[in-house]
């Protein structure tokens, strides 16, 4: 009859829907080595630079999912791969990242501040850095667990150094190269705000001259491959790019004070992140817009593939890539060739579990790609052909 015929018709279909949650099951515990992107098959060496070869691993923090959405995930600066995933559960956990047992290595708790924002420090592994909306900071000692709080730089409006602080330091850029432990704090008033954070000093502040845009202070970034220059920006679409050798006295490629470039963005949106690494500076707009530009000035890329603020922009030169990223919409993350200057047309996929992208981190060797989420957990991917 019609009925039974439709009944079996259902019950096929709920079969294979049980099926294809199975498999997709088993897909996130399989072993790296199993899962292949058909990116990485027989393909020409033309679709090959627009198809990006992915290989699907065990979330990176499966050992202890995190409580709440992971607003920041980062990789130590070496070798080690060590991935920390923090956020709004007042938590920052480190795991040993291989691709397939990722252990946790020790939890840090910030028992007052929920975070926003954290990162591993300098050129070590030893020292993180957690800030959220709060008048302060902490730092953990990564081997001891130990934490310091570190208290905000005073406002211009203070009348003394021990006035009222910033209200919120909440983001921040920490320096990836060198040794030392420079982070850079979007502050009130266009000021942003530096701290050797391994001694809790300041080395600019509202009060003492320091960096300060004309607007609003939106995004920082130092470049990655040269962290003497820092690169920021807000509301009024103007880009800073400031030689940090000139607050110290140090020698400065130019005179005027330590902006030493200045571009107004494409489009002139609000500033909503930024990434720079050599001659390649990224900067993503509350429009959804993100433009790539060469040596701060000749405009080469605009991607407008996504409809949100851009929130996330994570960038790999000797991987080629550019991830970019807005939380305000589902599965909002794409990335970019920075060779061929296309996105990567394969991935993700609709049926990639990205859900809302909070944070992305790349690992030292661009090997790894980490992805945390609101449902608290940090996917993990190896790019390109696995390292013998």
């Amino acid at each position: 009859s019609a009925s039974a015929t439709a009944a079996r018709a259902s019950s096929s279909s709920s079969s294979r829907r049980r099926r294809n949650d199975e498999s997709l099951a088993a897909l996130a515990l399989a072993p790296t080595a199993e899962i292949v992107d058909d990116a990485a098959q027989g393909d020409s060496a033309a679709n090959k630079s627009q198809r990006l070869a992915v290989l699907r691993c065990p979330d990176a923090n499966a050992a202890e999912p995190a409580g709440a959405v992971v607003r920041a995930c980062d990789f130590s600066r070496d070798d080690a791969n060590l991935m920390l995933a923090a956020g709004l559960d007042k938590h920052v956990r480190i795991f040993k990242v291989d691709g397939e047992r990722n252990e946790k290595a020790i939890g840090l708790f910030a028992k007052d501040m929920p975070v926003s924002c954290a990162a591993f420090v300098g050129g070590a592994r030893g020292l993180v850095c957690a800030s959220g909306r709060r008048p302060f900071f902490y730092t953990f000692d990564v081997e001891t667990a130990a934490a310091t709080r570190v208290r905000g730089p005073p406002r211009a409006s203070s009348s003394s150094s021990t006035g009222s602080s910033h209200q919120s330091l909440e983001r921040f850029a920490a320096a990836r190269d060198g040794s030392d432990a420079l982070c850079a704090f979007t502050a009130k008033d266009g000021v942003v705000a530096l701290c050797d954070v391994r001694r809790g000093v300041w080395a600019t502040s509202a009060s003492g001259g320091g960096l300060r845009l004309n607007g609003t202070a939106r995004a920082v970034a130092f470049d990655a491959q040269n962290a003497t220059y820092l690169y920021a920006a807000g509301g009024d679409a103007a880009v800073c790019k400031f030689d940090l050798r000139a607050l110290s006295g140090g020698s400065s490629s130019r005179r005027g004070g330590p902006c030493v470039a200045k571009l107004r963005d494409a489009g002139a949106s609000t500033t909503s992140a930024l990434a720079a690494s050599g001659d390649l500076l990224a900067v993503g707009s509350e429009s959804g817009v993100v433009n790539l530009y060469r040596d701060d000035r000749d405009l080469v890329k605009a991607v407008m593939s996504l409809t949100t603020p851009v929130d996330g922009l994570t960038m790999h030169r000797d991987a080629g890539v550019l991830v970019l990223s807005s939380r305000f919409k589902k599965d909002s993350l794409r990335v970019l060739n920075l060779d061929t200057l296309a996105l990567y047309a394969n991935w993700p996929t609709p049926a990639t579990p990205l859900h809302y992208v909070a944070s992305t981190a790349l690992s030292a060797r661009g090997d790894f790609l980490g992805i945390g989420n609101d449902r608290g957990r940090v996917l993990l991917y190896k790019l390109g052909a696995p390292r013998a």
